[in-house]
């Protein structure tokens, strides 16, 4: 449906691992364009913020939230979206009207978790399972390693 949401949501990604990394905290300020671009463009990027937000809150990273770039870098965002959410606003959350309408048209399909997992692997052509299984094993033996090492430099 949109060719743009992935190309905003990678930059952010890109910028984001850039300013973990020891990247300029500046970075924020074009991480909030960024952002606040992807939400004009499509509003399900609100998600993916909370999840930025959420991930920063829950780790070390958190040290991000005492300096001021990352709050520039909000308002820039929120400064980009607001002719958007006033509008919103203005004609009573149309977009809230609209995926209210469509939860009530048995439109959308309700998956279990199982069911999820099989239409991905389908979605995902089924003859590259084993190796993206493979990238997700080796994402997640190194997270593990990684932290055993740290929490044994710390002993």
């Amino acid at each position: 449906m949109n060719a743009f949401e992935p190309l905003f949501w990678m930059g952010c990604v890109y910028l984001f691992v850039r300013i973990i990394n020891g990247g300029s905290p500046t970075l924020w300020l074009w991480f909030g364009a960024l952002l606040g671009l992807s939400l004009e463009n499509k509003h399900s990027t609100a998600f993916f913020a909370v999840g930025i937000f959420v991930a920063l809150l829950l780790t070390p990273e958190r040290r991000h939230f005492a300096g001021k770039w990352i709050w520039f870098g909000g308002l820039v965002a929120f400064a980009i979206a607001l002719p958007n959410i006033l509008w919103q606003a203005r004609h009573h959350w149309p977009t809230y009207e609209l995926l209210n309408n469509i939860s009530h048209s048995n439109k959308n399909v309700a998956l279990s978790p199982v069911q999820f997992i099989v239409q991905q692997v389908v979605f995902m052509n089924p003859g590259t399972l084993l190796l993206w299984l493979a990238g997700l094993f080796g994402c997640l033996v190194r997270a593990s390693a990684v932290a055993t090492a740290r929490s044994e430099s710390f002993i």
